[in-house]
């Protein structure tokens, strides 16, 4: 009692965690999000400042159950940020999308998504899986793709595992 309890935190703050104690929130404004090396095609975590919306939900989880009071420390304002993220289903390679898909039998076309993937990403992606060894030339999965849908990898990784098995560097 008598005490001010403050949470300091990025996506911590904004998570489904409801936090009754909670009398206030700090946000350096800025928080990680899966990109693409347009150089080599790797997904990494990039720093990026928050949209709008994501600041939202954290004061909203600061002042869930009582009055608190919510502080953005950075120098890019509330006002001067994207309302939105671009879905990563826009930004990411879809190798991964595409090898489930085809895993359950399906091609990404026969889906319905709130966001469809753009068709060129599509071939894009059915290409490099082709070229990885993981699919065939009708989309099913080879016997290297059947393989590595077991591992927690994604297909590149995946493909590099399947060609150092078969020439026994594994």
């Amino acid at each position: 009692e008598g005490t001010i309890k403050v949470l300091i935190g990025t996506n911590v703050v904004e998570s489904g965690a409801n936090i009754s104690w909670l009398d206030a929130g700090v946000s350096c404004g800025t928080g990680k999000e899966n990109s693409v090396r347009r150089e080599t095609g790797a997904t990494f975590l990039e720093l990026v400042d928050l949209p709008r919306w994501r600041l939202d939900q954290q004061e909203g989880r600061v002042k869930r159950f009582r009055p608190g009071v919510f502080v953005l420390c950075s120098p890019k304002s509330y006002v001067e940020r994207e309302q939105a993220t671009r879905p990563e289903i826009e930004r990411l390679a879809l190798t991964e999308l595409v090898m489930h898909c085809v895993g359950f039998g399906l091609r990404t076309h026969e889906l319905t998504f709130d966001y469809a993937p753009d068709p060129d990403k599509v071939k894009e992606a059915e290409q490099k899986l082709q070229r990885l060894g993981l699919i065939d030339d009708d989309c099913s999965l080879t016997a290297a793709g059947k393989w590595i849908t077991g591992l927690p990898v994604g297909p590149e990784t995946g493909a590099m595992l399947w060609h150092s098995r078969q020439t026994d560097c594994l």
